[in-house]
Formats: C-alpha cells, structure tokens, sequence
C-alpha cells in the first residue's frame, strides 16, 4: 500500500494478519471512533498481528491510537517502523505481548504520549534502538533468562511513581559519554 490515505474510519483503518506487507508513505487520519464499550476503545489506524510487516515513511493525525501491535495467535509480531511522523494521537505506537518491532527515525508531536507504549511483560530477548522514548505505564518484567539491551542514547521513560521494570533475568543499559542512556519521568522537560 503506497501513497494513499485512509481515514474516518471506525475500529481499524488497516488491519494486517501475519502480514509482510509494506506500507509506504500513506495517511492515517481520524481513526478514532469505535462501537465496542468505552473502555475497549479498539479504534486504531493500524492494527497488526504478527508477521513483519513495514511500516514507514507514513503519517498519523488525530487517531487514537496510531500503530497497535500485538500477536496473532502465538505469532509474534516483527514490525519494522520507520520514519513515521504521529501528530495529535492518543498513544503513538502501542506494544501489546509478544511484539519485537524495530523502530528508527519516527518523530512525534502534540500526542498524548510522544512515546512508544510498552503494555505486557518481555520474554524473549530484546534490543532497543535509539528513537521515540519508550515509556512504561506501569510494572513492566523483564523475565528470567531474558536479556532486555537499551542502546546508547535509549531514552526509558515512567509515567508515575506506581510504574517501573522488574528485572527477573537481565537489563544491559551501557551507555557512552555522547549518548546516555536515560531513565527519568515521562513528565520531565528532557521529553
């Protein structure tokens, strides 16, 4: 899907299954009405499940949440997200279980979180690149015999004094003396 728009779309305005496909320089736009009860607000532009699908280059405005990943079945989910631009959306990039994305080059603005949302455990071994500030909303557990890495210049952000990582396997955060990693509030001015 390349150089389009989808928009005003109620629940999902693309949906992508075990998908590899490639989305390229598209619009997302006001996906943010939904018929399921008001606390399972399903209205996302893009929902993948599993599969690698790529998603790059597009912009998101106004939806409530702009990219949703989580798996399909037991799949996981291996996106690749990359030089997308989120403007007024509730959570930018939201991170259900068993989601291994990679992420490079995004940039948000005016959301209700300018920050990639991660929502369930790790467990299997990740790395996180420098990109959005990855924030954690509440206790988030890395979990025995796995190894969660944070990049030099990682930004990992907390929303409250009630969230944070329980380490259960192991946390490598080696920073350099350009590129820092930082843990800090979300509500900081680093932000």
């Amino acid at each position: 899907l390349k150089n389009s728009t989808i928009e005003n779309n109620k629940n999902r305005g693309l949906m992508l299954t075990n998908s590899n496909s490639i989305i390229d320089s598209v619009r997302f736009l006001n996906q943010n009405t939904t018929d399921w009860p008001a606390n399972q607000n399903e209205a996302k532009a893009i929902y993948v499940q599993g599969g690698q699908a790529s998603v790059k280059n597009s912009y998101f405005e106004n939806n409530s949440t702009g990219i949703y990943i989580g798996p399909y079945n037991s799949i996981e989910a291996l996106p690749v997200i990359e030089g997308n631009n989120f403007v007024k959306n509730g959570d930018p990039i939201y991170l259900g279980e068993l989601s291994y994305p990679s992420f490079s080059g995004n940039k948000a603005t005016d959301n209700s979180y300018n920050a990639i949302i991660f929502a369930s455990a790790i467990a299997k071994n990740m790395t996180l690149k420098t990109d959005l500030p990855y924030l954690i909303k509440d206790v988030r557990n890395v979990q025995e015999n796995v190894t969660l890495t944070l990049d030099p210049g990682v930004i990992m952000a907390f929303k409250d004094n009630w969230s944070g990582l329980k380490i259960s396997g192991t946390l490598k955060a080696v920073g350099s003396k350009g590129q820092k990693i930082i843990f800090k509030p979300y509500y900081d001015s680093v932000l």
